[in-house]
């Protein structure tokens, strides 16, 4: 029985020795590792450090990156465009004003019209002023006795 016990400690002690050269003779990938359908994963990345070497936790992190990415894009293009069109109604002096007004989902892109203001009425221009004189109409006295212009 002791023999036994010595012979399955020495193949156990030679599988330990062995495992531990497999391990020490291929050094762990550094870099970006390639498929035929291009870049699978760069273990020189910080996404790559931050799963742990865990591949499927990588590709979460890079799909959460990915959005992260088209959200700002979308962003930008929003305010690119709010900015087009205040300076297409500076240069119109006309159309409804927007301010920016979240609507409660608390991401403030989203702008509501404001109703526009009434224009100022325009004063009657004086005769004075446009140098043409008041033309006298006829009046006719009337059954009550206020005049009534004649056409």
């Amino acid at each position: 029985m002791t023999r036994r016990c010595g012979v399955l400690l020495v193949v156990a002690g030679v599988f330990v020795l062995v495992s531990g050269l497999e391990t020490q003779a291929r050094p762990p990938r550094r870099g970006a590792v390639q498929t035929p359908f291009g870049e699978l994963y760069n273990t020189n990345s910080a996404e790559w450090r931050a799963s742990g070497g865990n591949p499927l936790v990588y590709q979460q992190l890079m799909e959460a990156k990915q959005i992260r990415q088209q959200e700002q894009q979308t962003f930008r293009q929003q305010q690119q465009m709010l900015k087009a069109q205040k300076q297409t109604q500076k240069k119109a002096g006309t159309g409804t004003k927007t301010k920016p007004k979240t609507t409660g989902t608390g991401d403030g892109l989203t702008t509501q019209p404001i109703a526009p203001s009434r224009a100022p009425r325009k004063k009657p221009r004086s005769t004075a002023a446009t140098g043409n004189k008041a033309r006298p109409t006829a009046t006719t006295p009337t059954s009550s006795g206020d005049p009534v212009p004649e056409p």
